[in-house]
This record gives structure tokens, C-alpha cells and sequence, in this order.
């Protein structure tokens, strides 16, 4: 059975259609391989029983997304996080925008990599990224759960900023405090948690709120929204603040 390395976590991943293509480039090399941190897999029964649930849905939609909320529980035991986000890197950085659906995180995201072509910025991830801390400080992964479009690579950057983004005819981006950023986070990280998880969540939002700051943008759809918030992310300072 092959093996996957997803945020630097070895997982055994059983899957087909749809979350099998979009894990191909999280298969891990020889040198990877030995026991996995743990095992994904939603069997055909699962599905079968969930279908009641989600009668509209078709076996990959289920798979796709059971699978991404089971590897979310797991990861939460290991001192990570999967949060609803577009991750941008540019020069290095992470820059994370998050926002209910619909509101337009893909569309920002793509718009940097427009803004800033060919000043090595890309989409890290445009649905799902781990955020997890290593050595210290926080990283920004690429996880095979990317969305529609499947806008995924295989890496991990240091988070630079957080930004919650809401629309607006003119664009405004302000630092907001901890006690807020937690609350408008914990809206976007994924929810199917079991008894332990959501202490644990809390607790990895709460230190990743004090090391990195956040803000909310309010945009419309231009480069100017852009200019904006890497304006203002850059030279945020490395550090969160409180009321």
C-alpha cells in the first residue's frame, strides 16, 4: 500500500477517484516509506450510510470530503490544523486568506499571482492547508483537499499573515485584535471534531494568534485590493496584539 507525506505527516491514504488524483504529488519516496502516522480511509459502507445524510451527493463528493475531515482529527492530535484558506506565497512567505464560501478567497488568491508574476508567488493551496508549527514557528502546507479546482503543491512556507476577507466597493485592510481573530478562525477551521479535538484546536489557535497577525480586508475584485493587503501584511510586524 503506498504511503503519503502530507505536512510532514506519513499517512496511510485509501482512497479512490477523485482524492487518489489529487494525492498523487504527496506520494511519498522510498526513503519516506516505514510505519505510517496514521491511517485515512472512508470504507463503502461509510458511504453507503452517509448517503442518507447527503442523499444529493455522489460516493466521491462523500470520500473527498469525509476523508479531508478524518485527516483533520488526526492532524489536530498531532499539534495541527486544517483551516478553510487560500494560501499565497510569495518570496518565501504565507500568506493566508480565509472567508466563508462564496466570498471570494479563491479569486484574491489568484489575483496576487497575477499582481506578482514572475516575483516567484504562487497558491500553496486554495482550500485546505495545514497550518502547523515546527521548530518554533508556523508553517503553511499544501494538502491534497484543494478545492474545485485543485490548486495544490507539495510544500510548506512560513505563515507571513492571516487575513479574513469580506467584500466591499473600496478596499480597507485593518489589524484586529486576538479575542477577534479567534472567533472569525474558528468559524473556518474544519468542525467534525471528536471529545479531545476541539480543546486541542483552541489551544493551537490561541498560540498561533499570539505569533502571527491578523487582519480583515474589505475588497472588491482589483489589483488594487492587492496592493492593499500586502501593503499592509509585509510590514505587519511578526507579532499579534491584543485590546
Amino acid at each position: 500500500m503506498p504511503l503519503y507525506s502530507i505536512a510532514d505527516f506519513t499517512v496511510d491514504l485509501r482512497c479512490s477517484g477523485r482524492i487518489l488524483s489529487q494525492a498523487r504529488p504527496y506520494l511519498a519516496t522510498a526513503v519516506q516509506n516505514g510505519s505510517p502516522d496514521f491511517k485515512i480511509e472512508v470504507t463503502r459502507g461509510r458511504i453507503a450510510s452517509l448517503k442518507i445524510k447527503h442523499p444529493g451527493w455522489s460516493d466521491d463528493d462523500i470520500e473527498y470530503c469525509y476523508s479531508g475531515l478524518d485527516f483533520n482529527i488526526e492532524v489536530v492530535r498531532r499539534n495541527a490544523i486544517v483551516l478553510h484558506a487560500s494560501a499565497v506565497v510569495l518570496d518565501g512567505s504565507a500568506y493566508l486568506f480565509s472567508a466563508d464560501c462564496g466570498t471570494g478567497k479563491s479569486t484574491h488568491a489568484s489575483l496576487w499571482v497575477e499582481y506578482f508574476q514572475g516575483k516567484n508567488c504562487f497558491i500553496l493551496n486554495d482550500d485546505k492547508p495545514v497550518i502547523r508549527k515546527t521548530d518554533g514557528r508556523y508553517y503553511a502546507y499544501g494538502t491534497p483537499w484543494s478545492g474545485k479546482a485543485d490548486i495544490s503543491i507539495n510544500e510548506r512556507h512560513p505563515v507571513r499573515g492571516l487575513c479574513f476577507l469580506e467584500r466591499a466597493d473600496v478596499n480597507h485592510i485593518g489589524r484586529i485584535p486576538q479575542k477577534e481573530a479567534f472567533q472569525r478562525m474558528w468559524g473556518q477551521v474544519l468542525r467534525r471534531f471528536d471529545s479531545q479535538t476541539p480543546v486541542i484546536s483552541a489551544g493551537i489557535l490561541t498560540d498561533f494568534l499570539a505569533e502571527v497577525p491578523a487582519y480583515v480586508l474589505e475588497c472588491n475584485i482589483s489589483p488594487d485590493a492587492v496592493i492593499t493587503a500586502w501593503t499592509a501584511m509585509s510590514a505587519g510586524g511578526s507579532r499579534a496584539f491584543q485590546e
